[in-house]
């Protein structure tokens, strides 16, 4: 089973920032219909960063467009779920009291041992990417529906996955977007 998996945490360059996100294809095997980061799974012999750009080459024409200094990652952030979790979800909670953590309308409380096991084993690479909105304006996608620009407060009003979802509003903590 797979259970490591690579995403590009997509922002604008210039602040205020704004997060660029796929609508998955809804025929997809999980996740369907729903918003998430760019990325899949890390095949075999692979590292984490190599899975990424793998990824966003067959996604996208990112690597076509933007200027290869922006195809650089800022930062990268690995997640095991298995150990930081509580951490986490305890960054976003104080961070973002009354905004949805996993799905708009499952109340955190009611979904923390579902998300714990969905979670179980999984580790997350996730890489932060500033690059040009006007360059974003004209990413073509190809995997999934598309993909659009959200504000950080449009982004947690979207149903996408539970490591993607931690994963983002880890990131806004982190990035001091606290209580906006």
């Amino acid at each position: 089973m797979r259970n490591e998996g690579s995403s590009a945490l997509i922002h604008t360059s210039a602040a205020p920032w704004k997060y660029y996100l796929q609508l998955r294809d809804y025929k997809a095997p999980t996740w369907p219909g729903c918003f998430s980061l760019f990325g899949g799974w890390v095949e075999e012999g692979e590292s984490g960063l190599h899975a990424v750009a793998r990824e966003l080459s067959e996604e996208t024409n990112l690597f076509d467009i933007a200027d290869q200094n922006q195809m650089v990652p800022l930062k990268s952030r690995t997640y095991n779920w298995d150990t930081d979790f509580e951490r986490v979800l305890n960054h976003v909670t104080y961070a973002f009291p009354k905004l949805p953590h996993t799905h708009p309308t499952i109340p955190l409380e009611d979904a923390k041992g579902q998300l714990k096991g969905e979670l179980k084993g999984k580790i997350s690479n996730v890489f932060e990417y500033g690059i040009d909105e006007s360059i974003l304006n004209g990413v073509r996608v190809s995997e999934g529906v598309g993909g659009r620009l959200f504000t950080p407060y449009e982004s947690m009003a979207l149903v996408m996955s539970t490591d993607d979802r931690l994963a983002l509003m880890d990131h806004f903590y982190l990035s001091g977007l606290k209580r906006w």
